[in-house]
């Protein structure tokens, strides 16, 4: 698939993904556990570093195809119910 590279103006771009999962959840044999009933909320923040404006625009260049601008940044969340299904549910 080869390297992907985020640039902005001709310089490269870093993007920081920072997530944090508060309330009701405990960890057991390294997994993550919380019961349905219980509530959780989830922290979920991004940056580019270096900083852009508003204006500036991305582009995305993954290993020798040219480069496509960046129309949208989003980050997907799902859980699974249990180990035995896998059966993902939305958040």
């Amino acid at each position: 698939m080869g390297t992907s590279i985020i640039t902005c103006n001709g310089q490269t771009i870093v993007p920081y993904i920072e997530a944090k999962i508060e309330k009701n959840f405990f960890s057991n044999n390294r997994v993550w556990i919380c019961y349905r009933r219980n509530y959780f909320s989830i922290l979920i923040l991004y940056a580019l570093n270096p900083h852009i404006s508003n204006n500036g625009r991305l582009y995305l260049t993954c290993g020798n195809k040219p480069a496509e601008q960046i129309q949208l940044i989003a980050i997907l969340l799902s859980a699974a119910v249990d180990r035995a299904t896998g059966k993902n549910i939305e958040l």
